[in-house]
This record gives C-alpha cells, sequence and structure tokens, in this order.
C-alpha cells in the first residue's frame, strides 16, 4: 500500500506544501507560512469542488460539482484572481483557468462586488488546487474531513487533530502530522504511532514525527517528567540517526536525542559525530554535544 499511487500523491502534495527541515532549500519560515488543507479549509467560507466551464474571462466561470463547505445553492461561480496574477512574487506561478480543468477553489466573498456568487481565492495561489488525473477522491475525502472539524466548536479542533494521525487516508495523517508538529500537540499518547511513521517509507513524515519527538522530548525534561515506553523511543530514535538513508532524517533525530540528552542519547551521538558519512550529519551531532556539555549558567554560544 505504501507504494501505491495514492500514497505517492500523498508524498508529492506534502512534500510541496509541508516540507520544512534543516536541509531543505526553501527558508522555514516560508514554508511554514504556506497553508495546508485544513487551514485553507478554516479559513474559507465556501470550498467547492469544481470544473472550469468558461477560463479565458475577465472572471472565469466555474462549475460547482461539489459543496464541500459552506452554503452554495447556484451552479455557478465566478472567480475574482487577475489582481493577484498582476501582485505576484517572482517565485509565485500565475493562476490560469483552462477549460474543462477540474480543481479545488478555498473561497471567500469579492471584496470588490456584492453581487452573488462572485469569490475570490483564499491565501492567494494556494486557493486554488488543480486536481491530478488520479487520487481525487484522496483529496475530496481529506476536505470533508477537514471540513467537519472545522464547522466544530473551536475549542475541539486540536483533539481532533490528534485523532486523526493513524487514518487510512495519507493526506489526513500527513497533514495531522504537520499540524501536532506546527503547535506542539503531541502527548506521550502519540508516541506509539510516532515511532511507527519513524520506520515509514515516506521522507517527509519521518522527519515530522522526529521533529515532533524532538518538541515532546524537549518539553518532559523541562518539566521533569517521565513518560512511558523511554526505552522504546531512545532504541527508535537512535536507529533512525544511525542507520536512516536519509541524511534530513538522521540530523532530525539528533536533534531528539539532544532534547532528551540522557547518557544513552550522548554516548550515541559522539558515534554519529565520529562516523556519519554527512558532514551536515556530523556538525549537527557535534553541536548537539557541545551545548549539552556547555557548564550551567553559561549562555554564550558554543
Amino acid at each position: 500500500m505504501k507504494g501505491s499511487p495514492l500514497h505517492l500523491l500523498a508524498a508529492g502534495f506534502l512534500s510541496a506544501v509541508l516540507s520544512s527541515t534543516t536541509l531543505a532549500v526553501t527558508p522555514e519560515w516560508m514554508e511554514q507560512a504556506r497553508p495546508d488543507l485544513f487551514e485553507l479549509t478554516l479559513r474559507s467560507k465556501l470550498v467547492i469542488h469544481g470544473k472550469v466551464e468558461v477560463g479565458r474571462v475577465k472572471k472565469p466561470k466555474v462549475f460547482v460539482i461539489e459543496v464541500l463547505r459552506g452554503d452554495f445553492s447556484g451552479d455557478l461561480v465566478h472567480i475574482v484572481f487577475r489582481e493577484i496574477n498582476q501582485t505576484r512574487m517572482s517565485e509565485e506561478k500565475s493562476i490560469q483557468f483552462l477549460e474543462g480543468q477540474e480543481m479545488i477553489l478555498f473561497l471567500r466573498p469579492a471584496a470588490e462586488s456584492e453581487r452573488p456568487g462572485r469569490f475570490e481565492l483564499v491565501r492567494r495561489q494556494a486557493g486554488k488546487i488543480d486536481l491530478p488525473e488520479e487520487g481525487v477522491d484522496a483529496y475530496l475525502g481529506a476536505i470533508r474531513v477537514f471540513a467537519l472539524i472545522a464547522d466544530s466548536p473551536g475549542n475541539e479542533h486540536f483533539s481532533r487533530i490528534l485523532a486523526l494521525l493513524d487514518h487510512e487516508n495519507p493526506l489526513v495523517s500527513g497533514i495531522a502530522l504537520h499540524q501536532i508538529r506546527k503547535h506542539r500537540l503531541a502527548t506521550q499518547e502519540q508516541i506509539s504511532s510516532l515511532l511507527k511513521i519513524l520506520r515509514e517509507r515516506d521522507l517527509g513524515n519521518r522527519v515530522l514525527a522526529a521533529q515532533i519527538l524532538e518538541q515532546f522530548l524537549g518539553k518532559t525534561k523541562k518539566g521533569n517528567s517521565r513518560f512511558d515506553r523511554e526505552e522504546d523511543v531512545m532504541n527508535y530514535l537512535i536507529s533512525a540517526a544511525r542507520v536512516d538513508e536519509s541524511d534530513e532524517v538522521r540530523v532530525a533525530a539528533v536533534g531528539a536525542l539532544r532534547a532528551w540528552g540522557s547518557d544513552q542519547a550522548i554516548d550515541a551521538m559522539e558515534i554519529i559525530a565520529k562516523t556519519d558519512p554527512s558532514q551536515a550529519v556530523r556538525y549537527e551531532a557535534e553541536l548537539s554535544l557541545l551545548r549539552l556539555k556547555k557548564p550551567a549558567g553559561d549562555a554564550s554560544p558554543p
């Protein structure tokens, strides 16, 4: 199943929208600013699955196949988008509406008009997702899930996100993983799932799992607390830090080991600092050891 078109689709989408690692070329602040499907759904008054009926006009007409969130009783929406293309930055792609193209649109009423049926995209280019030939059901299913959460009381959003970590739709579980890291939601109840993800095939998810474990371990250590399965967590992280095929995962795993800072973690990082084939991983391990061995009260950087 991990190599199925659905998982490959999820991996492609998440790597484009969610990736934010130590070795990433795109700056982390820019990656964090990119909204995911949950955030887009939450911020939209109307989310539709549509098909372009008339595209080469000032306000393209999109036929509404399904309303995924919000209320809309018509058959067509008119999209106001030209200003986005006119003000886009060089790295942003221009928006096009090609006749016959199917897409998901995240919308709000157009500010320039009080006429019904005229909408603008939420979060500029991010508000239009062109659907691929395969995996359409994964996108639609994910947005239906997120729409239910978006329509629930705000104080329930995070608990509902946590419950999606093992969802069968990889788009849903991947975005849940991203939200858990972004908002530092992990508790020891998610440890089993995170350890499983740390061994999965998807690179982006393995990195996120290690980063979430770093957050959890850092918070737990700061509170002078203990947690169940501590030995398992250390063994999984040491294995990831030493033998994972990806430099990014090994860097993230070293960060998690540093956050806990036990003798076992230090011993592993000392080996990694001397033997890892990647300079980036060795540097992360060396820097971590310096920070852990820094005398108490010494606030100067190593």
